[in-house]
């Protein structure tokens, strides 16, 4: 339970970061093709871990 926790904290600072370079990048990138790329690799390792959480992301993206 300890590791989850920790896993799932971690998780919410690296989506923290990722929502905000989205937020000044969003503007500039219209397609979001390759911000999309790059989030997509870094999101990759938490796909296990909270896959509805991120398909709720990408559905909103």
């Amino acid at each position: 339970m300890r590791k989850s926790y920790r896993a799932v904290s971690v998780d919410s600072v690296t989506i923290k970061s990722i929502k905000a370079k989205l937020g000044k990048n969003h503007c500039h990138i219209v397609s979001g093709s390759y911000q999309v790329g790059g989030v997509r690799k870094v999101i990759s390792r938490f796909n296990t871990q909270k896959p509805f959480f991120i398909r709720q992301r990408a559905k909103s993206h």
